[in-house]
C-alpha cells in the first residue's frame, strides 16, 4: 500500500478516535429533554450580563421573604452531574442573601415567616458540561456547556403561581479551551449567581 494512502488511513482512524472519544467524554449529547418538550408556552431566556437583566420588568407588589423550596433535577441529571444541584442551589442563596434586601432568604419551606412569602420551585431540565479531559483533548471542538432551569415563583398570599420561565446559560466552547475548562467546571455556581440576581431584580422587595 502507498505511504500517502497509508498516511490518509492513519489520519481517518485518529479522526473517528476523536470523535467518539468526545462524544464519550463531554456529558450527555446536547439534545432537547422531554421536560423541554412539555413544556412549549414557557419563555426561555438566556441571563447574560447583570446589566441585562437589570433591565428586566419587575412582578407586581412586593415581598418580604424569598423561599427556594425546591431546587431539583431529574435521576440522569444528577448522576451525571452529582455536585451541580448543590453548587447551583448554594449560589444561588448566597447571591441573593448578600442583596441585603429581603427580610428573610432561606431554602426551609416550613419557615414560619413574617410578612408577604415569594416561593421559588426550580429543576434542572436539560444540563451538558464538557469533562475536563474532552476539553483538554478536543478544545473548543468539545462544543459547549449549558444548563436549563425551569423557574416557577409562586406568592405565598395568593398560592397563585405569578411567574414562569426556563432560565438558560451556555459558556463559550472558545473561551472554556482557552481556560483548560475553567468555565465548565464552574458553570453551576456561575449559574446560580445569575439566577439569584435574576429574581432580586424581578421580585421586589418590601424594605
Amino acid at each position: 500500500m502507498p505511504r500517502s494512502i497509508q498516511r490518509c488511513c492513519i489520519c481517518f482512524i485518529l479522526i473517528l478516535s476523536l470523535l467518539f472519544f468526545l462524544s464519550c467524554a463531554s456529558g450527555p449529547a446536547a439534545t432537547e429533554t422531554e421536560s423541554v418538550k412539555s413544556m412549549p408556552d414557557v419563555e426561555e431566556i438566556e441571563l447574560g450580563s447583570l446589566e441585562e437583566m437589570q433591565q428586566l420588568p419587575p412582578l407586581s407588589g412586593r415581598f418580604d421573604n424569598i423561599v427556594v423550596r425546591r431546587f431539583d433535577a431529574g435521576e440522569k441529571f444528577r448522576r451525571d452531574y452529582p455536585e451541580a444541584v448543590i453548587e447551583c442551589k448554594t449560589a444561588l442563596l448566597s447571591h441573593l442573601k448578600g442583596k441585603n434586601a429581603y427580610r428573610k432568604v432561606t431554602d426551609d419551606k416550613d419557615a414560619a415567616l413574617r410578612g408577604r412569602v415569594m416561593f421559588a420551585d426550580m429543576e434542572i431540565v436539560d444540563m451538558r458540561i464538557a469533562s475536563a479531559a474532552a476539553r483538554i483533548w478536543g478544545g473548543a471542538f468539545a462544543g459547549a456547556s449549558y444548563m436549563k432551569v425551569l423557574a416557577r415563583l409562586t406568592d405565598g398570599t395568593t398560592r397563585q403561581v405569578v411567574h414562569e420561565k426556563v432560565l438558560s446559560t451556555t459558556t463559550n466552547p472558545f473561551g472554556a479551551s482557552w481556560t483548560m475548562g475553567a468555565s465548565d467546571r464552574t458553570l453551576p455556581m456561575d449559574f446560580g449567581k445569575m439566577i439569584g440576581e435574576y429574581l432580586y431584580t424581578i421580585v421586589p422587595s418590601a424594605g
